[in-house]
């Protein structure tokens, strides 16, 4: 098990509550779809009703959040509900939808800021059994929507044209599903790195697409039982967390995975990285731990922000993010906007007795102490790799001819003792 050993963590960054809107109480946020500092959109359900209930509302500020302006999902069938909404910009959108009682439905489009829906051809999820999960654009043109099996392989379609056709993925450029196997709509377990995307499933295995979604390969990691909330700090670096809390770190694009247990601050929420230098993962989760909580190590140890109930969680970088939750009254509260602080090493108070960063880290560690102290990195079996003493302030430790895996950096200080272990990777 890993651990952070680090005390004092203050955590001054908070929330600042926005309206959505929404036209009663009953209406939460279902998904958050962010293109910029100024410009994000949100999806709305009826909380009372859960997911599969029909809600045609959304939400949209051009203006970091300043005001968010209801407006109507219009031309849906009377029983599409909305299992995924994506934002290119202020005014183009996609969502992706499915029937409760036959299935099927299809992507519609809107290109004026939602005034107006249209249904894209070719991707119609005509089955009874067609269940679209998530819609996807790379750029104007380049998008994709992947669904659970039908026909015995997956239902993921792409397009090159921004929608004007689809194409379906051929099975022969699909890993074959498992008995029972989906995958989840909301993006929980889904998540894009530049062009690379992942897809988690209910058996736990992660689809991995480089291509644009043409093509498709399982990344692992094996023994997850439901891939319940995948999130990528980059192309190679992320982490997927099954139902059971169970954690895997991996830092190659999923071609291996660390096991990974998070301490008891993390209860199983979503999980998102804030990317950009240093990066930080958030989280939130609902029930008796519901609240939001965030940390610097790659879910090693988390800080708590607060108890609050929260429905989905988004960020562009350290900087901007978005948590969605329930209105409180007719239009008021509903959305949370980061208050841009970022965190970084800055937010640790002078009293920190150690801090090593980055963690994992490949080529170079660096030991931050607040007195004299002697360091010394032993690995699991106990043997010593470095041992010197410091001055206060930041050490540098190269680190490029240790073998991938844990290690231990021993801190004494005064007489006290402190303990971290980091992760050395290749990558």
């Amino acid at each position: 098990m890993l651990f952070f050993c680090i005390s004092n963590l203050i955590y001054s960054q908070q929330w600042i509550k926005q309206d959505a809107h929404f036209s009663s109480d009953s209406i939460a946020v279902w998904n958050i779809s962010i293109v910029n500092e100024n410009v994000a959109w949100a999806a709305g359900y009826n909380i009372f009703n859960g997911s599969n209930s029909v809600c045609r509302e959304f939400t949209r500020t051009t203006n970091g959040g300043e005001t968010w302006i209801q407006g109507q999902f219009l031309n849906l069938p009377d029983s599409a509900i909305i299992s995924y909404l994506f934002a290119l910009n202020a005014d183009t959108a996609w969502i992706a939808c499915w029937n409760d009682t036959t299935g099927g439905k299809a992507i519609f489009r809107t290109n004026d800021g939602g005034l107006t829906w249209n249904a894209q051809p070719s991707a119609e999820f005509s089955s009874s059994g067609s269940f679209p999960n998530i819609v996807h654009f790379f750029d104007t043109e380049n998008g994709i929507c992947m669904g659970d099996p039908v026909d015995g392989y997956f239902e993921h379609y792409t397009t090159s044209d921004g929608g004007q056709t689809w194409s379906r993925v051929p099975s022969e450029n699909l890993p074959d599903p498992l008995t029972g196997e989906n995958g989840y709509n909301k993006g929980r377990s889904f998540d894009v790195a530049g062009n690379v995307v992942y897809y988690g499933t209910s058996k736990g295995r992660i689809l991995k697409s480089v291509d644009f979604g043409n093509s498709w390969t399982v990344c692992g990691p094996e023994y997850l039982d439901k891939a319940y909330s995948v999130a990528f700090k980059d192309s190679a670096a992320g982490i997927a967390v099954d139902n059971e809390v169970q954690t895997y770190l991996t830092f190659n694009g999923g071609e291996s995975w660390y096991d990974h247990m998070f301490n008891t601050e993390y209860w199983g929420g979503q999980l998102e990285y804030a990317h950009g230098d240093p990066g930080y993962l958030m989280t939130v989760w609902q029930g008796v731990n519901q609240g939001t909580a965030y940390s610097l190590n790659n879910g090693t140890s988390w800080t708590r922000i607060d108890y609050l109930f929260y429905t989905d969680i988004q960020f562009l970088d350290t900087q901007t993010g978005w948590a969605g939750g329930k209105c409180d009254s007719l239009g008021t509260g509903g959305l949370f906007k980061w208050d841009g602080q970022g965190l970084g090493i800055n937010d640790f108070q002078v009293d920190n007795e150690l801090l090593i960063f980055p963690n994992p880290a490949s080529f170079e560690v660096k030991i931050k102490t607040n007195e004299p102290a002697m360091i010394n990195i032993i690995d699991l079996m106990g043997t010593s790799l470095y041992k010197d003493s410091v001055e206060a302030g930041i050490t540098k430790i190269n680190i490029s001819n240790y073998q991938s895996g844990l290690y231990i950096i021993l801190s004494e200080q005064k007489g006290k003792i402190s303990a971290v272990t980091f992760l050395k990777t290749d990558y």
